[in-house]
């Protein structure tokens, strides 16, 4: 091996970085630029709002509201989004940034640790935030793109749950990342194979079932400052 492993720290989006889901605000951005009607985005809200706090319980259906939401960039042309990102990005920063998580995340930086972002939400949003960020890149859910326009179908598996390890493995073994030196931040149970694959995970505010596991395997927890 030519260079010295090193850690890296990777950081989930929604309800870890940031507060509540940043589908939400993809949904918003495409209603705003006339994409959508007004009644898609209060549909995917209002069913949004429902799963909050049923992550346990609640898989599928998400998983079913992440595709729905891919599907609406049918026709689209990818350089108009990667415009609405910019928005999407700053508005997430301005009003819905997790401050406990981002300070982990300038700690990292600090202590020249490489930090990714890894989420199932669209890369076009994922990349956007990190390099706002100075993150060192990120990992998203990728759509196809057919002559520069998205066909409404996924390009690949959504990046969640053993997906989700697998990727951040290979990023390991591409970038030379000491996984077992790492870090991983994450509030979701869909994320335990990325937590289980690194030497320090954290549980942010997470439901009772997440604290279980947290406090059976001896992780750390981040919860909101009182």
């Amino acid at each position: 091996m030519t260079n010295e492993s090193k850690p890296v720290a990777f950081f989930n989006l929604d309800n870890t970085l940031i507060q509540g889901t940043s589908l939400v605000h993809f949904i918003q951005s495409l209603t705003e630029c006339g994409q959508l009607s007004w009644r898609n985005i209060s549909s995917f809200k209002v069913k949004s709002s429902r799963l909050r706090g049923k992550k346990s319980k609640s898989e599928l259906v998400i998983e079913q509201q992440v595709h729905k939401a891919f599907k609406f960039l049918q026709g689209s042309r990818q350089s108009h989004f990667l415009e609405e990102c910019e928005a999407i990005a700053n508005r997430l920063l301005n009003f819905k940034i997790n401050h406990q998580v981002l300070s982990q995340i300038h700690d990292h930086q600090r202590n020249g640790h490489d930090t990714w972002l890894l989420t199932d939400a669209p890369i076009e949003i994922a990349t956007t935030l990190a390099q706002k960020i100075g993150m060192t890149g990120a990992l998203g859910t990728k759509s196809e793109i057919l002559e520069g326009t998205y066909s409404g179908r996924l390009d690949g598996e959504l990046l969640k749950g053993p997906y989700k390890a697998q990727a951040a493995k290979n990023l390991a073994s591409m970038r030379s990342y000491d996984l077992t030196r790492s870090f991983a931040y994450s509030d979701s149970l869909n994320d335990l194979p990325l937590l289980a694959s690194v030497g320090t995970p954290y549980v942010v505010n997470p439901n009772s079932e997440l604290a279980r596991i947290a406090r059976k395997n001896a992780w750390h927890e981040l919860t909101p400052a009182a």
